[in-house]
């Protein structure tokens, strides 16, 4: 459906209010429906409206930018001031001997072709007859486009109404949006015709001046112009032209009467041919004018003819050329009132719309609107129609400049054509056209469905496009600061690519607000938050907890161990399965574990002892990680994974699987923390099906075995154990002291099937994981800082000596620089470098203006803030005395959050520093 089409769509749904409020793309729009008020936009308060939203970008369209109809405020008006004179009835006369003399040689081309009573292409041919016209009076050139198709001023215009993808997106842009015309840089005219043109009117500018040729043309008056800056026949001052301004007045005086003309010439013939009456009506008049002036075309002669005027008029009403109006409101305008607002007000800077085809085609003013009537231009019918129902070339101050010129070249055409032919439609001539979408200017429909396709395919992208850019203005509105964001991607481009993490874009974002409290960025078109005053990070995570108690990510329904344990949990199943969990991780479980955590640590040694000499490298990556394999194993499922005797080992290969990055792994890890909407789009999953099974039977087996056996064993499992029979663990507090009562306790989590087995499988992979990570991140350092490793294995020897090479958990728990090392590490290289909760209502940011929105994702970039030089001088050195007790004191607080902090830190944080 074509602009006209569109916007007589919204006319026809409210036609009964005087204006109606539409979009164009994101700029709120104002169509105007009522012939009073569209009086008043073009011709009363025409000084408020008198710039028009159509604006080209003058580096990427020079000529169409500075054309007439394109300008604006004073240069406009002496630019129109300059080049009325060109069009007074005086000029017109001289002119309209080249106009006759171009219908002379259609009517030759005629008779040629029709000679045996072949059908004749309309449209092509009235193209070669307003292309004569034009490059004759606009250039002084003889185009001959009869005698040769290829002639080059055809060729060039052709290829200006050819309407590709980007052509017809670029005149959307120019009247609707201009501001992304500009940003794409999209032409209306391709550099191609641009050179064309700047050739051909300088080269017959100094052929003329060169050889003092006086055609009476629109060359010559615009010549005179650049010359003398005035106009000879009223004396009054104008403005000099030159350069691209001179150029671009000739191609507003192409456009407007060649395509124009020629799509009005052919519509006229077609609505002749279906209707004889009407043509012999006509072909009457013209003969007896014609018989009148001694069979020559004359000015006054044209004038004379009422019925021809009438057909034309009819013409331009059911097939204006320009099926909107536009302007833009300078200043704010106070509206009349309307059904919904008695008070309304238009703002200055809101493009205002007049659906021209929607006003001829209103059967209130027009009955029959589709039917061909060129009655309805009688003087009588005229005077019993509201003004301003009319407007083919507009009205007011901006009305058409060449106006009289395109009517004297179409009425020519037609006269020279009915005083000599008949027109009759031949087999293929539709009895009802449809209108091509594409074209600015109306056009019957031609061309093929795979351009239609093209260009639907490319607006769709540029729809998204400018969707994406209008959310980008997002954060900017309230005030945020915030990166800038790349089109469609937001602000996660590149770890899409794999080219930095998450938690090294969160890094670059805290990085781009210093000094600032907060900075907005984009998940692709979502906004999201990034927290950088610690006083707000407390407020997020433990002062107004209840505003932020659940996290941002989220998986599919499909991933029953991903979506069915503590850490993605949200709402009241995540606080009661943190209130029957929590006892599990109490000082005095972790002393019963703690014999099974030294265990796989003293098999690690005999690893490294067994495998590697004093000089020989080894893998610390991949030895941590079975190292921590095994801790987990045996503490979550009760089982010895023997992952540093068997490479192969299934527990190692599934883990291995859980954190194997290819591009989909790294589209569903993305989905989980920043767009878990796309997790479930994908079927994106935490644990692949594979992993599922192997976890659920690797749980069954054990507890099934235990069970059957009477097995008890002081690990997690067997406390898992105690959940699914008892519904609590032995000797922690019950339901009623933590405000929860027994019989809601089902109706909120389960302890059965896969609930149970989500919670091991999720302490498992985020276990292994961050031990192995920050175990390995820790002796690269004590690697490369030797005199660090001396104290700290000094500290170790001392204990292990004291304790006979067997350290109780107080023991280690006691090591202060152990400790500080550590915390050193996790500062450095926190293992999850962010921490995500979703503002479950619009929350007041504490000391600001600031509201974030509900349902609005916010993020505290823990990279950032380790690394942040106002609370950690030189970041990037790796300085254990940064946890000293003195120095811990001095710290900010809530700028050190390995673990998160409030009800949703870690809960199994205890277990990771003892196997640490």
């Amino acid at each position: 459906m074509d602009i006209g089409h569109n916007l007589k769509k919204i006319y026809d749904a409210h036609k009964d209010k005087p204006y109606v409020g539409f979009f164009s793309f994101d700029h709120p729009s104002l169509l105007i429906n009522d012939p009073d008020l569209v009086k008043c936009i073009l011709v009363k308060d025409a000084h408020n409206f008198l710039n028009r939203v159509q604006t080209a970008d003058e580096k990427a369209d020079p000529l169409t930018a500075k054309a007439v109809f394109a300008l604006k405020d004073a240069k406009w008006k002496h630019i129109r001031l300059s080049m009325t004179p060109i069009f007074t009835t005086g000029k017109l006369k001289k002119m309209l001997d080249l106009v006759d003399s171009c219908a002379k040689k259609l009517t030759l081309y005629l008779d040629e072709k029709t000679a045996d009573g072949s059908p004749l292409d309309v449209k092509d041919t009235m193209d070669r007859y307003t292309i004569d016209v034009i490059s004759s009076c606009a250039f002084g050139i003889e185009s001959n486009t009869f005698t040769n198709p290829e002639a080059e001023f055809r060729v060039y215009l052709r290829k200006f109404v050819e309407y590709t993808a980007l052509k017809s997106l670029a005149t959307v842009l120019i009247s609707f949006a201009p501001n992304y015309q500009s940003f794409f840089k999209l032409q209306i005219l391709e550099g191609c015709i641009v050179g064309f043109l700047r050739k051909t009117v300088w080269s017959t500018v100094q052929y003329r001046e060169k050889n003092n040729v006086d055609r009476k043309d629109f060359l010559d008056v615009m010549m005179e112009l650049r010359k003398k800056g005035q106009n000879t026949d009223n004396g009054k001052a104008g403005v000099k032209f030159d350069g691209d301004d001179f150029v671009a007045q000739c191609y507003a005086f192409l456009l407007a009467g060649f395509e124009t003309s020629a799509t009005t010439l052919a519509f006229a013939l077609y609505e002749l041919s279906l209707q004889p009456d009407i043509q012999h009506t006509l072909r009457e008049e013209i003969a007896q004018t014609l018989k009148e002036h001694d069979q020559q075309v004359t000015y006054e002669g044209i004038q004379k003819m009422q019925y021809l005027d009438m057909v034309v008029s009819e013409t331009l009403r059911k097939y204006p050329v320009v099926s909107f109006l536009e302007r833009k409101c300078m200043n704010d305008y106070k509206l009349p009132p309307s059904p919904y607002n008695d008070n309304a007000k238009l703002e200055g800077g809101i493009g205002v719309y007049i659906p021209v085809y929607g006003i001829h085609h209103d059967p209130q003013y027009y009955p029959e609107p589709n039917r061909f009537d060129p009655e309805r231009f009688t003087e009588e019918n005229i005077r019993k129609r509201p003004q301003y129902t009319h407007l083919p070339f507009g009205a007011g101050p901006r009305i058409c400049l060449g106006i009289r010129f395109g009517l004297m070249q179409i009425k020519t055409g037609l006269i020279n054509i009915l005083s000599q032919f008949e027109v009759a439609p031949s087999k293929g001539t539709p009895v009802q056209l449809k209108l091509d979408p594409k074209p600015f200017i109306m056009a019957a429909l031609t061309g093929s469905a795979v351009g239609d396709i093209g260009i639907l395919l490319f607006s769709l992208l540029v729809a998204v496009y400018l969707y994406y850019v209008n959310k980008f203005t997002y954060w900017k509105r309230r005030g945020v600061m915030t990166p800038k964001p790349i089109p469609l991607f937001g602000n996660f481009l590149m770890p899409m690519l794999q080219k930095r993490s998450p938690g090294q874009i969160l890094q670059d974002v805290y990085k781009a607000g210093e000094g600032q409290p907060y900075v907005g960025f984009y998940i692709f078109g979502r906004p999201a938050i990034v927290i950088r005053d610690p006083d707000i990070i407390k407020h997020i995570l433990v002062k107004d907890f209840n505003i932020f108690a659940d996290r941002h990510a989220s998986t599919s329904k499909s991933d029953t161990l991903g979506a069915q344990n503590l850490f993605i949990l949200n709402g009241e199943p995540w606080k009661y399965l943190r209130m029957k969990l929590s006892p599990t991780f109490t000082s005095g479980r972790m002393k019963k574990m703690f014999p099974l955590v030294t265990n796989c640590a003293t098999e690690l040694v005999d690893h490294l002892l067994d495998n590697f000499g004093e000089k020989e490298p080894v893998e610390v990556k991949e030895t941590t990680a079975k190292y921590a394999t095994d801790v987990i194993s045996t503490c979550a499922f009760g089982i010895g994974s023997n992952s540093l005797k068997d490479p192969k080992a299934d527990f190692r290969k599934f883990g291995k699987k859980i954190f194997h990055f290819t591009w989909f792994r790294t589209l569903e890890i993305l989905g989980l923390f920043f767009v878990p909407s796309l997790m479930s789009f994908l079927h994106g999953r935490f644990f692949s099906k594979d992993a599922t099974e192997f976890l659920r039977k690797a749980f069954w087996d054990v507890i099934d075995y235990r069970e059957s056996n009477k097995i008890v064993r002081e690990d997690f499992l067997n406390l898992l154990i105690q959940l699914k029979n008892t519904g609590h663990i032995e000797g922690s507090e019950t339901e009623e002291k933590n405000g929860l009562k027994e019989d809601k306790s089902s109706s909120l989590f389960e302890f059965s099937g896969d609930n149970l087995v989500a919670q091991p499988a999720i302490f498992f992979t985020a276990g292994f994981e961050t031990n192995a990570t920050t175990m390995s991140f820790t002796l690269y350092e004590l690697a490369l800082q030797p005199q660090l490793q001396k104290r700290l294995r000094t500290e170790i020897a001392e204990v292990m000596n004291k304790t006979n090479r067997s350290p109780t958990y107080e023991d280690v728990m006691n090591m202060k620089y152990l400790g500080m090392v550590v915390s050193e590490t996790l500062r450095k290289y926190p293992p999850l470098p962010l921490l995500d909760r979703i503002c479950l209502q619009d929350y007041n940011v504490p000391g600001s203006d600031l509201i974030i929105e509900k349902n609005t994702p916010v993020f505290i970039a823990l990279l950032g803030l380790h690394r942040d030089p106002e609370y950690y001088p030189d970041p990037e050195f790796y300085d254990p005395q940064r946890f000293e007790e003195e120095s811990k004191r001095l710290q900010k607080p809530f700028t050190y959050l390995p673990f998160g902090d409030g009800p949703h830190n870690c809960i199994g944080n205890v277990l990771i520093y003892v196997s640490l």
